[in-house]
């Protein structure tokens, strides 16, 4: 006879696991072994049982009681979990895994790779500015470009747009790339897309309105950049 609910057991429950613990595990050097005793740990945990026996988990596993303490004391020597005690109201202490660990070392491991891929693209970005301006920038220089992207959190497309608007406007300074960044900033212009939408609604208002004037004026003007971006910025 066939069940009317083929997947009953998903009535059994489910957990949610952080996407990143399971991305980056390997590369912590956490053994597959380890890692599937911690999401027992983290199953169990979410059921209310924080520090489950033993023969339990050998259970779950697959394998021996013996096998099971050794795996648990290298979760605990690579700081994924750690036994604590609590201590109710009546003065009754009873032990518990901590699993945050595992959590932080994620979290750092996602920090490192941010600043390491932040680096990077730092020195690209440098090496780009002094090929353009065709010298190389001064450690006072240096510092403001990592102000840039440490202490305002400016992208590496960001400072290269303004870096090529820097060069439309026929100028070779960062206090004039420092200016474009500060007036997109003030805008909300953070995103690479945002800011070629913002040029290219910009240059079409600008050419509109050159226009409009050379059909009004039979005076030849000079060719001005279409933005100013130091008189914008103070």
């Amino acid at each position: 006879m066939v069940t009317q609910e083929p997947y009953e057991w998903l009535s059994k429950g489910q957990m949610t696991v952080p996407n990143l613990l399971l991305d980056c595990y390997h590369v912590l050097n956490i053994s597959s072994d380890e890692m599937l005793l911690y999401l027992h740990l983290w199953r169990l945990n979410q059921k209310g049982i924080v520090f489950p026996d033993t023969n339990q988990l050998a259970r779950y596993t697959n394998h021996s009681t013996n096998e099971i303490y050794q795996t648990i004391q290298r979760l605990i020597d690579k700081q994924m979990i750690a036994i604590k005690t609590t201590q109710d109201s009546d003065g009754k202490q009873s032990d518990y895994f901590d699993l945050t660990g595992a959590l932080e070392l994620v979290d750092n491991y996602r920090r490192s790779q941010s600043l390491k891929q932040r680096s990077n693209s730092g020195k690209e970005v440098v090496a780009q500015i002094e090929q353009e301006f065709n010298h190389p920038l001064s450690p006072m220089e240096l510092e403001l470009v990592k102000d840039w992207l440490n202490k305002y959190h400016y992208s590496a497309e960001m400072l290269q747009k303004a870096l090529r608007e820097t060069i439309l406007n026929n100028a070779t300074s960062l206090r004039y790339m420092d200016k474009i960044l500060l007036s997109w900033d003030r805008l909300g212009l953070k995103e690479g897309y945002q800011i070629e939408r913002y040029l290219s609604q910009h240059n079409t208002q600008s050419a509109s309105t050159n226009a409009r004037s050379s059909n009004n004026a039979n005076v030849a003007y000079p060719d001005i950049p279409l933005d100013n971006w130091l008189d914008q910025g103070e």
